[in-house]
């Protein structure tokens, strides 16, 4: 394949930081198609062009591309306007950021090998993709085993012959068998449904004609990879039967959890969409000056076409997501495997690191939650896992290894199920239920507090926003001191801490420390909507009791400026105390272009940037910040020297009884030399703090 002089001397070297000039994009479409006279088109501008007009980015608005010129920078193609041709790259990841490949039978440990991906994924090649990751799957020691278990209570039989209709079975009590799960988001069409009046024809055979393109090409799947039954919601739950539904509800995580496999409609935006979608991928001739590279778009090498999906931001699929032991994504560019041991890409030789360290421990990651799903199930054996309605132990005890990392899977969770939406807002402590009772299936956790655990209740008081204000729910949904009481994007700050943060070092300072700050949990007043579902929705007359330590807002403002090196603060529905210079950009002071950019990297239209990183408001008076108190939650400022504090801002509601609210959180951070560290704790703990007993609604 031909290339142009630009295209044959790009220096594509991991090394090179030089902002490389490709061209107008009219000239580069144009070389595209021819060189000069008799010679044909350039395939490295094709290249381009291809990415371009498909991208999230300008796939759009392509009419605007004729004015812009491109240039390659640091494996990154960026688009901008003439005037601004020098000016700095964006370094937002979207689908314009590149990885080198070689060729397939090339092994380099920094450089991954091109594998493309066939544009029909029926394709028996593609079968045979997914039937090799299940294989290897099935034989990861970390990696549930899929023995044959009870089936549900019902599942969809698909013969062999793919000319024969498939049938609902209706199982024995203790029938056995592997089965897979489909999931997949309904839309506003809603798929074809399982009603009372159908089960005895349905039992007959499945009328094929009658179902959208998701569940036949499901059916498709499951047959190819050798399974015989299939359960999908729809299909398997009487639609029309409130009792039948009351009965099935408890059970899906135990279907999704105990399943062979999961098919994960990754791409589809309703169930008439289909699975098996043709995928087109561009891909790049050898180009640049060593004539040995390619170039693939580095999103085929990470799981962005899941994380930014439409299933991806519904709330009842990440349950499913967490729940299944091993999943196969059908995403819009290729399929993804995901299991305890990591992710494998259909377009990428190079296995998906798992990684559970740092500021990327704040996502959801099987290798943290799988143990405890698969043992929470095990345990149940034959049966759901059912909630004991005996209360729990309420002490807040010592954290061993392993509750370290249950709690941590457990706000993996919940930071990565704050994102997603769903259709009925109530349904938001509904949604992860499944996951709440089996990671807690022997009290591991203490007493379900909707949403946190009495056993880590510092832990879990720690979330606080990422760039957008939070909002209220139309109707009340839970306790202020929940992440569930509010719309919008949460983290849990101790997850970008070591383990030791939760089982900090026995120390004489430690222990004084401990004895002059930490949190005790007093009190349940949880009242439960149904009371025989612990981890379900909770009535607005809900509450905690805790005995903490808490300084008066002045007091710890003046103690912010006199102790830490800085402090942030932020509170939930307000950017009073939002630093101006870390925040996200204004939309409104941003090119269209960038705007464009940002809204792309998420996938979602213009207005994305307003939803996810929020628009930045003009900056309120400081003084507006009608918090009243601060309440010390954790610290490792105990034991090291360049530490912090983290602290929840509450609002009296009745200050003469102890009653407050949740208003924000804040972080004050400490660095001090190793001499000098003693001092400060000495005279941190003398500071104004006072002993409360504090009833948190």
């Amino acid at each position: 394949m031909e290339l142009c002089d630009v295209c044959s001397q790009l220096d594509l070297g991991l090394d090179n930081h030089d902002v490389q000039y490709l061209g107008p994009y009219k000239e580069i479409e144009q070389k595209s198609r021819s060189l000069e006279l008799g010679r044909n088109g350039c395939g490295g501008c094709a290249f381009f062009v291809d990415v371009l007009r498909n991208s999230d980015s300008w796939g759009h608005r392509l009419q605007e591309l004729e004015g812009m010129v491109v240039n390659f920078y640091c494996l990154i193609l960026d688009v901008r306007k003439p005037s601004k041709e020098k000016s700095g790259v964006s370094w937002s990841q979207s689908d314009l950021n590149f990885d080198l490949c070689t060729v397939e039978d090339v092994l380099d440990s920094e450089i991954d090998c091109r594998r493309p991906v066939i544009v029909d994924p029926s394709d028996p090649r593609c079968y045979g993709v997914a039937h090799s990751w299940l294989e290897d799957c099935t034989k990861h020691k970390t990696c549930n085993q899929a023995a044959p278990t009870r089936l549900p209570k019902r599942v969809i039989e698909i013969p062999a012959d793919s000319t024969a209709a498939p049938r609902l079975l209706v199982t024995d009590v203790e029938q056995l068998g592997q089965y897979v799960v489909l999931s997949h988001c309904w839309g506003s069409l809603g798929p074809a449904k399982l009603i009372d009046e159908l089960i005895s024809q349905f039992q007959q055979g499945i009328p094929l004609e009658q179902l959208p393109r998701s569940f036949l090409d499901a059916i498709t799947i499951t047959r190819q990879l050798g399974f015989k039954y299939l359960w999908i919601d729809a299909l398997c739950i009487s639609q029309d039967n409130a009792a039948d539904w009351a009965e099935e509800a408890p059970k899906m995580a135990y279907y999704y959890g105990q399943s062979a496999l999961m098919i994960a409609a990754t791409a589809a935006e309703d169930s008439s969409k289909g699975i098996l979608s043709e995928r087109h991928v561009p891909y790049s001739p050898i180009m640049g000056k060593e004539k040995k590279y390619y170039l693939r778009q580095q999103l085929l090498g990470w799981e962005w076409d899941i994380e930014y999906s439409i299933l991806a931001s519904r709330g009842w699929a990440a349950q499913e997501r967490i729940l299944a032991p091993r999943v196969l994504h059908y995403t819009k560019r290729q399929m993804i495997w995901e299991c305890v041991e990591g992710l494998r890409f259909e377009a990428s030789c190079i296995k998906g690191a798992v990684i559970d360290s740092g500021q990327v421990n704040m996502r959801s990651h099987k290798s943290k939650i799988q143990q405890f799903v698969t043992q929470g199930l095990n345990i149940a054996q034959s049966a759901y896992v059912k909630a004991e309605s005996a209360d729990s132990t309420n002490s807040m005890l010592p954290a061993t290894e392993d509750s370290i990392t249950r709690v941590h899977g457990w706000l993996q969770c919940v930071d990565n199920f704050s994102i997603c939406k769903l259709t009925v807002s109530s349904d938001k402590l509904h949604a992860i239920s499944g996951i709440a009772s089996i990671m807690n299936h022997e009290n591991q956790m203490g007493t379900y507090l909707a949403g946190l655990w009495s056993k880590h209740l510092a832990a879990g008081l720690t979330w606080s926003r990422t760039w957008a204000l939070l909002t209220s729910p139309p109707e009340y949904r839970a306790p202020s001191w929940s992440w569930a009481s509010l719309d919008g994007e949460v983290s849990a700050t101790v997850l970008a801490s070591p383990p030791e943060l939760l089982n900090p070092p026995d120390t004489e300072m430690s222990k004084r420390w401990a004895k002059r700050f930490e949190l005790e949990f007093v009190e349940n007043g949880i009242k439960l909507q149904d009371p025989g579902n612990l981890y379900g929705p909770v009535l607005e007359e809900s509450y905690i009791v805790v005995d903490c330590t808490c300084i008066r807002k002045n007091a710890f403002l003046a103690l912010s400026n006199e102790k830490a090196d800085w402090m942030s603060m932020a509170f939930d529905k307000s950017n009073a105390a939002d630093c101006p210079c870390c925040g996200p950009p204004d939309p409104a002071d941003m090119d269209e272009d960038e705007v464009d950019s940002k809204a792309a990297s998420t996938q979602e239209a213009d207005d994305s940037v307003d939803e996810r990183f929020g628009r930045r408001k003009p900056p309120e008076d400081p003084s507006d910040a009608h918090f009243d108190v601060a309440m010390y939650v954790i610290s490792d400022a105990s034991y090291k020297t360049e530490g912090f504090v983290d602290l929840v801002l509450l609002t009296w509601v009745d200050e003469e009884k102890r009653v407050a609210r949740r208003f924000g959180f804040a972080r004050m951070n400490i660095n001090q030399e190793e001499e000098e560290m003693e001092t400060f704790r000495e005279t941190f703990m003398e500071g104004d703090w006072e002993r409360m007993r504090i009833k948190f609604v």
